[in-house]
């Protein structure tokens, strides 16, 4: 993965590196940095306003935090498993604690709530 870049991921990505929810029912993330996971497919208006964001902050926030994105059409397993139903969603995750789903974000409320996971 590229640090200051949205880079895409899928399911096995999100089982190995992530969370297996398949062996680990209660939420046990994988790694030491927060991540953001955008939820989008090519059809959101509302997506591809948010994306131009989520890339100038992946690149301000570069080594703090990761950014990523899941093709909601391509990885429908994954976005069922995980109880995404709305587009465009972000999946937010602490360095520790429980991640939560943010859907349809306003964009003057994502970097505020991005900022938190460095708290």
């Amino acid at each position: 993965m590229t640090d200051g870049k949205v880079e895409e991921i899928g399911r096995t990505y999100f089982l190995n590196h992530i969370w297996d929810y398949t062996t680990h029912h209660q939420f046990a993330y994988k790694d030491s940095v927060p991540a953001v996971i955008d939820f989008w497919a090519t059809w959101c208006v509302p997506c591809k306003r948010l994306s131009p964001l989520l890339s100038r902050l992946a690149e301000k926030y570069k080594g703090k935090i990761r950014f990523f994105k899941v093709n909601y059409v391509t990885e429908q397993q994954l976005s069922k498993d995980l109880g995404i139903e709305a587009l465009p969603t972000l999946y937010i995750i602490p360095a520790k604690g429980l991640p939560q789903q943010i859907v349809g974000p306003k964009l003057e409320d994502v970097e505020p709530m991005i900022q938190k996971l460095l708290r």
